[in-house]
């Protein structure tokens, strides 16, 4: 047997061990933060703009998200319509965060008479099990399906020069 490729029985199991330690701790990492009351981006978050409809014409659309533990909850509204969705976030390992639709009410117009540009915008989770994952950029979080960003409440914008 060569020298160089014979490994000590003792060496494998040490090897073995690192490994299943080095797992525990991050499995023990993960599951602790997973188990917080609160995390740092849980509160209430906005978002407002516009959006440019079939027929040229501009309507706003402003939007307010409470993230709270596991759940959310969201109301949209425009002009012509208004939308409430509520559902579970799970936070994933890089630090985003999914939201999961379980419910959604619509009030105001009937789904099929909204204009396709505002109902993309306003019901992009229209059904059940649909997810947007937002990504944490500076004090807001950047919908990536959806291309919107949330700021908090007390977010301040930087001030110009």
């Amino acid at each position: 047997m060569n020298r160089r490729t014979a490994r000590h029985p003792l060496s494998r199991y040490l090897s073995g061990v690192g490994l299943i330690s080095i797992l525990l701790l991050v499995s023990t990492a993960i599951s602790s933060h997973a188990d917080s009351p609160l995390s740092p981006e849980d509160g209430r978050y906005r978002s407002s703009g516009q959006v440019l409809l079939g027929d040229g014409s501009i309507t706003a659309i402003s939007q307010s998200l409470v993230l709270e533990k596991d759940r959310f909850q969201s109301l949209t509204r425009s002009s012509a319509v208004t939308i409430e969705v509520t559902g579970r976030v799970e936070r994933t390992a890089f630090g985003r965060i999914r939201l999961l639709v379980d419910e959604r009410h619509v009030s105001g117009l009937d789904e099929e008479e909204l204009d396709d540009e505002l109902a993309f915008n306003l019901l992009y989770g229209r059904h059940r099990t649909s997810q947007v994952n937002l990504k944490p950029v500076g004090g807001c979080l950047y919908g990536i399906e959806t291309r919107k960003t949330y700021c908090r409440d007390d977010h301040q914008l930087p001030e110009k020069p």
